[in-house]
C-alpha cells in the first residue's frame, strides 16, 4: 500500500511544481487578453537584422542599459523584427542593440509601451524601436 502512495505524492507534487505562475503579476492572475507585441528595429530607414530586443514589465522609466535587468529577450529576424506572446497589461520598456552594417557601427535604442486589453480581448501591438549610434 505504501509502495502506491509514494507514486502518487510524486506526481501531485510534479504537478503543482509544473504549474508556472505569470511572472507579472505575483498573484499569477493574468490581468488582460491575449496580446502578441511586433516590433521592428529601425536605425534610420535600415532595419537591424540580428539586433537583442529586451523586454522590462512593471517599468515606467528605462531600466538602462544592463541587460540582466529584462525579464526576456529574442532575436530579431533578417528584416529586423522579434515578436512577444501574450503579454499581459502593464507598463514595459523594449531595449534594442545591434550592429548596422550601413555605417559599421553597433546601434542601441529603447521605447516604452502601454498593453492595456480587458478581459478576454485579443489585441496586436505593432511597434518600431529606434536605435541610433
Amino acid at each position: 500500500m505504501k509502495a502506491l502512495n509514494y507514486p502518487l505524492i510524486a506526481l501531485v507534487l510534479l504537478a503543482f511544481a509544473a504549474c508556472d505562475k505569470d511572472k507579472h503579476h505575483p498573484t499569477g492572475s493574468i490581468q488582460g487578453g491575449n496580446v502578441t507585441v511586433t516590433a521592428q528595429v529601425m536605425h534610420h530607414t535600415w532595419f537591424i537584422p540580428g539586433s537583442k530586443v529586451f523586454i522590462k514589465s512593471n517599468v515606467t522609466q528605462f531600466p538602462g542599459t544592463d541587460t540582466t535587468l529584462y525579464d526576456s529577450f529574442k532575436i530579431a529576424d533578417s528584416y529586423g523584427f522579434v515578436q512577444f506572446d501574450k503579454v499581459v497589461n502593464g507598463n514595459y520598456y523594449l531595449y534594442a542593440k545591434g550592429f548596422d552594417v550601413n555605417v559599421a557601427k553597433p546601434v542601441w535604442g529603447y521605447l516604452p509601451f502601454t498593453v492595456s486589453v480587458v478581459p478576454g480581448e485579443s489585441k496586436e501591438l505593432d511597434l518600431q524601436v529606434p536605435v541610433s549610434e
